[in-house]
């Protein structure tokens, strides 16, 4: 890094600035293998100039080679912070690059080791303005290098696999790094020597190395610790580079490269970490027959499977599932999903800009200490110069000796010209002034002896000199050091850390948002990436939320699209939304939908939204629909629907959030339905009050009785609704109590209705005593019976009150669980009503080895439909018993026994066993599960006898993505 600041230009019309920073980087391999070079400077003012640039590297203080260098380059400095380009494509007057110095780049990737010292002058007129870098480049091979990384692939090479089962042989774990560095000698020698590096392996001490050679030039030191294992010392350098690659950040006093250099650097060098991983399960089952509705085959086979990759640089999940019992099937349960994981896009690079925000907050405090320390030491040395300089002065007979005048070939020819010709004036003067004969012997011999004193006298200050030299070169070397130490900060803080100090908690930022205030860290040209700009992909099965009004979370098959323009964010959906009809039949809707989003502010958020949908004409065919009456003429009419959505936070404590929607389809034309009946709104506010520990929220939502949206999965035309409700904690958190109010009012064409309900829930938090909640929890579809005839739709209205308190001991390994649960559900659909009471006991113990549990209790199902004299299983006793066992890592067991008891005794009995076993040599996993059964519904059709059993293989698989 350079760092330096001077006044304004004398003599000049132009203003310039007083104060300029500048600071350069080492050079580096561009986009097209060519090499360049990033400059980045501070202003206060605008001016131009022509920079000139050249960098050599030194063997010794008097040994260099010029590597690169520019000439007249012309700059035009703006205010404020900006970055220059270089760039060597060709030799010319103004360029110059060392082509054996460019081959090793492409070769290694890397900057040799050694001293590197860059001079930059900027000249404006008759003025020029010097300064100095310099860097020091260490022999060791970092572990992110690709040599390092050739190497370990070499040592220990990828296993080869098939779906990740190794099937090839891999260098053993105990094998120790020093003789496995033997082993491979030969194999290293041919790798790297068609790489154009020669590998010259050796040992020191407890360790064992290998020196890198390009022709002459000196690459750098592979470095292990020859008696522990290679396979470890590997996997814990991989596993760093994966999970804290900001730790290989230098922030040393040597280093001049900024923070956020190293980090893109890095970022880079890391893609050859990307992974694919994933699972693939098949399972079959078979039997010869199921318990009553279960509504699941016989016997049937089914195969699973998600896989995780970067394409392009995106993070990627597939996911897919196949059931054989489709083929008797009309709703399908087989699917597949291609899905653009943008959290976990968001979740790396905020990783990413984390750890860069702590290593600058680590780098600028040790800068501070580092500061104090060398500033002492350099004061220090200075003393030392000093007294040094001053005890010559005294010994020499001379003055005026300050930095960079110590010659001491000089001086004692100085000395010893004066010391002859005071001699001979001595001598003159004893004569009366008369001739003196200079070629006398007696005047060559006292010259002689002059000479010979003098001569002594340095040779006695050569030791001194020699510090004194040392000393100098020590001061102007921290100096320049603590100098660039201390304004890298200022471009890290200013070009990186001020942009993205805010960023720890992205919020509603898009990875694309995010990616611009970290550009300095990422790659160059993966911000303009165009997979940087969206914000979803889906496609295939997947469920969709746009707002409550339009897209409300309904499964659909098609393709999600997002994208960042920048001003603003869009989107597509496009496919079919599909139901379950009452007879089994599937009910289709084509849907497609496009949105709009802006944020005009922070923490603001305005979408805009299109969704349109037509049924199928196999729907209007069903059954349940072809006798619906002229009260919903529209429903066979595609129906577009326009949504303005707001979202943001008018506070620290209150967030908002409305939607305001109409519908519309052809029928609209003839007048019969008023505009305003066409619309829906809703308008929600939550937040928390200040110092407490309490939220609040509260929601109102109306629709009108023309309001259409039928691939809802409950139409909310003709209602009106009003939610209240908050939580609390109490008692240092103890207690947590919630409370919710809701009505509900709704008019249809003939007639108007209303719901009133609330709910609360309260428990306790405690691990010393016992965990004890209670809840009660309403719920309705609404809508009566008369008007489902008119508006088809799913209605059940109902509520469900839970009572559960739980403990647990531990000690040491071994943990044991009590619970014990009421639940109660009453629901009713259109005129039928039932309900259900279950309370149940649970008892767990898990240690190292077992797990064992008991779980019994008593069930009764009500309703219209549900009765003793109907249905004797309707009132239940049952008790559970299952147990495990680890037989060893691989293998281990499950047995369980399971009773039942109706009313009229015994009417179920059943017994499980199965295995698992994971393969040590292979990422596979098998599982084994039989299952008997013997029950009996009643008393009069006799006991039913079902034999079950499966059989799953799943793989768990994971291989390196290598791009270089």
């Amino acid at each position: 890094m350079i760092v330096f600041s001077f006044l304004a230009f004398k003599g000049q019309a132009q203003q310039y600035p007083e104060h300029f920073r500048i600071y350069g980087d080492l050079a580096f391999l561009n986009n097209e293998n060519k090499i360049g070079e990033e400059a980045y400077y501070s202003s206060d003012t605008t001016f131009h100039g022509s920079l000139d640039l050249s960098c050599y590297i030194y063997n010794s203080p008097t040994d260099s080679l010029l590597l690169y260098g520019k000439k007249n380059f012309k700059v035009s400095f703006k205010k404020g912070t900006e970055r220059i380009r270089l760039d060597y494509k060709e030799r010319n007057n103004n360029c110059f690059y060392n082509s054996e110095y460019v081959e090793l780049l492409k070769h290694t990737h890397a900057t040799p080791p050694g001293s590197y010292k860059i001079y930059i002058s900027i000249k404006n007129g008759d003025e020029v303005f010097n300064t100095l870098i310099l860097s020091e480049v260490d022999s060791n091979l970092g572990p992110n290098s690709f040599i390092r990384k050739d190497v370990n692939k070499s040592l220990l090479p990828k296993q080869r696999s098939i779906l990740g089962i190794n099937v090839t042989k891999v260098v053993p774990g105990y094998a120790k790094a020093g003789n496995v560095i033997d082993a491979a000698s030969n194999k290293l020698n041919k790798a790297f020597k068609a790489k154009g590096l020669t590998p010259l392996p050796g040992k020191k001490g407890d360790k064992s190395f290998i020196d890198f050679y390009f022709h002459d030039w000196y690459v750098g030191r592979y470095e292990v610790e020859k008696n522990i294992s290679i396979s470890k010392q590997i996997g814990q350098q991989e596993s760093s580079i994966k999970n804290n690659l900001p730790s290989f950040a230098n922030n040393d006093l040597n280093n001049h490269q900024s923070l956020f250099s190293q980090f893109k650097t890095l970022k880079k060098d890391k893609k050859d970490e990307d992974e694919v991983k994933g699972t693939i399960s098949v399972s079959t089952n078979g039997g010869n027959g199921q318990e009553p509705n279960s509504g699941i085959d016989n016997n049937y086979y089914e195969l699973r499977s998600m896989v995780e990759l970067p394409i392009y640089g995106i993070p990627v999940q597939i996911d897919g599932f196949y059931t054989s019992q489709d083929h008797n099937r009309q709703a399908k349960a087989s699917y597949i999903h291609f899905h653009y994981d943008v959290d976990k896009a968001k979740e790396g690079l905020t990783k990413l800009i984390n750890g860069y925000n702590d290593k600058y907050q680590q780098t600028v405090s040790k800068g501070q200490g580092m500061q104090q320390v060398y500033q002492t030491f350099v004061r220090n040395l200075e003393n030392q110069n000093g007294q040094l300089t001053g005890e010559l002065q005294k010994e020499l007979h001379v003055g005026g000796l300050g930095n960079g005048n110590l010659n001491l070939d000089s001086l004692k020819k100085e000395a010893t010209s004066a010391a002859i010709a005071n001699a001979r004036k001595e001598q003159a003067g004893l004569k009366n002034d008369s001739p003196i004969d200079s070629t006398s012997k007696e005047a060559i011999a006292k010259e002689q002896h002059i000479r010979d004193s003098v001569e002594n006298k340095y040779k006695q200050a050569q030791d001194k000199y020699k510090i004194l030299l040392a000393l100098e070169q020590k001061i102007t070397k921290y100096q320049t050091l603590l100098t660039q130490n201390k304004n890298v900060n200022y471009f890290d803080s200013a070009l990186a850390y001020d942009k993205m100090k805010g960023l720890n908690d992205p919020g509603q930022m898009t990875y694309k948002q995010m990616a611009k205030k970290a550009d300095n860290l990422l790659p160059e040209g993966n911000v303009k990436k165009f997979a940087t700009g969206l914000t979803s992909f889906d496609a295939g099965m997947f469920p969709k939320y746009e707002s409550q009004y339009t897209m409300s979370g309904q499964m659909m098959k098609g393709l999600d699209m997002g994208y960042d323009f920048g001003f603003c964010q869009a989107g597509i959906t496009l496919g079919k939304t599909q139901y379950i009809g009452r007879d089994g039949s599937v009910d289709n809707y084509s849907t497609y939908s496009g949105r709009i989003i802006y944020q005009p502010a922070k923490a603001q958020k305005l979408t805009l939204i299109y969704y349109g949908y037509t049924p199928s004409q196999n729907m209007l065919k069903d059954s349940f629909f072809k006798d619906i009456p002229v009260a919903a003429p529209s429903f066979k009419n595609p129906v577009s629907i326009i949504s303005a959505k707001y979202d943001g936070a008018i506070s620290k404590y209150v967030i908002v959030g409305s939607e305001f929607a109409r519908s519309m389809n052809s029928a609209d034309r003839t007048g019969a339905v008023n505009a305003n009946d066409k619309t829906a709104y809703t308008f929600n506010v939550e937040g928390n009050i200040p110092t407490t520990n309490i939220s609040l929220f509260g929601n109102y939502s109306k629709a009108g009785n023309g309001f259409e949206n039928n691939s809802l999965p409950i139409s909310p035309a003709g209602t009106e609704q009003y939610k209240l409700g908050g939580r609390g904690d109490f008692f240092r958190s103890f207690l947590t109590l919630g409370l919710e109010y809701d009505y509900l009012a709704q008019t249809s064409f003939a007639m108007t209705g209303g719901n009133k309900k609330w709910g609360f829930d309260i428990k306790t938090n405690s691990k010393r005593y016992p965990s004890v909640a209670f809840s009660y929890k309403p719920f309705s579809t609404f809508r009566s019976f008369t008007d489902t005839l008119s508006i088809p739709q799913r209605p059940i209205l109902g509520a469900v009150w839970t009572g559960r308190a739980s403990y647990q001991i531990k000690k040491h390994n071994q943990s044991l669980r009590f619970m014990i649960l009421y639940n109660k559900s009453t629901s009713s659909m259109d005129t039928v009503k039932y309900g259900s009471d279950l309370l149940q006991f649970t008892t767990m113990y898990t240690d190292k080895k077992w797990m064992a549990s008991l779980n019994t209790g008593y069930m009764q199902l009500s309703g219209s439909d549900v009765t003793t004299t109907t249905n004797p299983m309707g009132k239940t006793t049952f008790v559970n018993v299952n147990g495990s066992y680890l037989l060893s890592k691989a293998l281990s067991i499950n047995v369980g026994q399971d009773i039942g008891i109706a009313v009229f005794g015994f009417c179920k009995y059943g017994c499980t066993a199965g295995c698992m076993y994971r393969f040590i040599k292979m990422p596979l996993t098998a599982r084994l599960n039989l299952r008997y059964m013997n029950y009996e519904l009643n008393e009069v059709d006799g006991w039913k006898q079902l034999y079950m059993g499966s059989i799953d293989l799943t793989w768990r698989f994971k291989a390196k993505m290598h791009n270089n």
